[in-house]
């Protein structure tokens, strides 16, 4: 049986999106997402949450923009 994502495992795992500074891919995701919520969730289950499916389509933008990175001189 899947475990379902409470309130705090989603904040969680924003956060995790929200600091990520290399290549973000769902695997990546799943794999760092082990350690907040305690079992590994699945891409499909972290898709269904529209929290965490904006944050990371956000995220993603950001990286390939380039707008994420602060350049020092």
């Amino acid at each position: 049986m899947a475990k379902h994502l409470t309130d705090m495992d989603i904040e969680k795992i924003v956060g995790i999106i929200d600091g990520c500074t290399e290549k973000l891919t769902w695997d990546w995701l799943c794999d760092n997402a082990t350690k907040a919520v305690g079992k590994r969730p699945t891409r499909q289950s972290l898709n269904t949450h529209t929290r965490i499916k904006s944050a990371f389509k956000n995220k993603k933008e950001r990286l390939k923009s380039g707008a994420g990175e602060i350049k020092t001189p």
